[in-house]
């Protein structure tokens, strides 16, 4: 199987298994508006605060943050996303608050 990645000056859409992703590569309110209605996952660098957004996940450099990496699995059944901070407990060397 081939994807492609199709981008323009502001974001890059990807497709894979009827899943939609797309970046926003810079700040634009139009562009964030228009990619959370065509997208299931927008990922930003810039954080949109109280911006409404129809996507399913969205991920900006605030989330990085708090719940570290951030992984989609794209497949039939849907996507789903899986954050470090959700497995972070289980392993031996971090400290329990």
């Amino acid at each position: 199987l081939q994807y492609h990645l199709r981008c323009d000056g502001v974001a890059c859409r990807f497709e894979k298994q009827g899943q939609k992703v797309s970046y926003l590569k810079r700040y634009d309110l139009q562009a964030f508006r228009d990619e959370c209605a065509w997208a299931d996952i927008v990922v930003s660098a810039d954080v949109y605060d109280n911006i409404p957004c129809d996507a399913r996940y969205t991920v900006d450099r605030r989330d990085g943050k708090k719940g570290g990496v951030h992984a989609f699995r794209l497949d039939d059944s849907g996507s789903m996303m899986h954050r470090v901070e959700d497995f972070r407990k289980a392993r031996p060397w971090v400290q329990m608050p």
